[in-house]
Order: C-alpha cells, then sequence, then structure tokens
C-alpha cells in the first residue's frame, strides 16, 4: 500500500524543485526527488511499519516542515521534524487533536533587545544597520511547533533563512522569538531596495511583510 506525501506551494513564489527529506527509524537520511502534479508535489510510495521523520527542501534552499503532519518531534539537534506513523498494513496514522498557536504581535528593528521595541521599522541603512531583527510575540500556545522565517532580496532571491521551536509552557505566558537577518555579507551589502521576509509556522505560510534597505545618508532609529 503506498502513501501519498504532498507539498502544495503557498509564499514560497516559483519553484524549480522540491525534496523530500526524510529521517528512516534508526536515524538514517535519505532524500527523494517529488514530482509536480497540477501545481502540487507529490510522492508516493509504500512505507513500512514504524515512525519516519520528514520535510520538504525547497529549491535546495528553505527546509518546511508539513502542514498537514500535525504531528512534529525534535531531532537530537533540536531540529523539528514532521512525523509520519505507519502501522503494521502499512497505513498512515493520523493524529486529530489540533495545537493552537497565535500570532500576538510583529516587530522589526535592528537590534535583539529584548523585550521588543513598540514600533516596527521599515528602513534600514547600510551605513549604520549591521542586521535586520523580526521580533514575533506568540500566545496560546499547545504543543510543539517549528517557526521558521526567511529572508529575500529585492531580486526576490532567497539569501537567509532560520527556525526555531516553540512549546507550550506551563505559566501559558506569551512567548517571544526573535530571527535576525545579518547585512554584513559584501553580497548583501550591494542589493539596496525592497527587501522582504515571509513567516511560516509547521510549514504553513502565514505573512509577508516589506523593508527598505538603502544607502541614505540620513538615519532614524524608526525607520
Amino acid at each position: 500500500m503506498s502513501i501519498q506525501l504532498h507539498y502544495t506551494p503557498e509564499g514560497v513564489g516559483p519553484l524549480q524543485s522540491v525534496t523530500l527529506l526524510m529521517k528512516k527509524p534508526g536515524g538514517q537520511l535519505v532524500q527523494a526527488p517529488m514530482q509536480e502534479v497540477d501545481g502540487i508535489w507529490v510522492l508516493s510510495r509504500p512505507f513500512p511499519e514504524g515512525e519516519y521523520h520528514y520535510a520538504f527542501l525547497i529549491d535546495q534552499q528553505l527546509r518546511l516542515n508539513d502542514p498537514q503532519a500535525n504531528v512534529y518531534a525534535p531531532d537530537d539537534q533540536e531540529k523539528i521534524w514532521s512525523v509520519l506513523l505507519v502501522n503494521a498494513e502499512g497505513q498512515r496514522l493520523y493524529n486529530n487533536q489540533e495545537y493552537k498557536v497565535h500570532l500576538e504581535d510583529y516587530r522589526l528593528s535592528a537590534h535583539l533587545d529584548r523585550p521588543a521595541p513598540d514600533f516596527i521599522k521599515k528602513k534600514f541603512n547600510l551605513g549604520v544597520d549591521q542586521q535586520v531583527v523580526a521580533h514575533w510575540l506568540f500566545t496560546q500556545v499547545e504543543g510543539l511547533h517549528c517557526v521558521t522565517v526567511a529572508w529575500s532580496a529585492p531580486d526576490g532571491q532567497l539569501v537567509q533563512w532560520g527556525e526555531q521551536y516553540l512549546v507550550e509552557n506551563d505559566h501559558n505566558t506569551p512567548i517571544e522569538l526573535a530571527f535576525a537577518c545579518d547585512l554584513t555579507p559584501p553580497q548583501r551589502r550591494q542589493q539596496s531596495g525592497a527587501w522582504s521576509l515571509r513567516l511560516f509556522i509547521d510549514g504553513a505560510f502565514v505573512l509577508e511583510d516589506e523593508f527598505t534597505i538603502s544607502r541614505d545618508t540620513t538615519y532614524s532609529k524608526f525607520g
């Protein structure tokens, strides 16, 4: 019996390839190319009984989890993976419980200050700013989630991405995560203009925002 894994692109722009990354029971990492069928990337094959950890690799760059998995687990390096559970009959087992997470607030700044600033900085100056920092505040967190932020230059090319895990706490207090995009590499300092960032939670596209990087001689911490 074959099990189909599929990835529906959203928020990633035009794609050239999607690769399935999978850790087999025992920890062996394998890769398999997925095929595009009517805009959806699919892979179908039988899986022996066991627990498999997997993710999607977009254009050999951006790693995203499967929003349909609904079960996620960390590995020894605290990287979060989607979980595929297969029973003795070769059927996929599903978890129907819902795990909520709410994005309460979002800020942009040039510093990794905590708490986050009370403004969204939209203009950055290459003469002064060495990084762009996205601050995210989450509430109502249930279970385990993987938060991914991808940064793109004005030409649309992905220049950096990062991921962090988000897990519910005992006190149900807000949780802040911060992601920084380094502006110091020489090739990035040549790309002034409208940059963008995209937020994904468990591989699902949540939002996109734009900010400007310039070489202006004037500067404001507020943008």
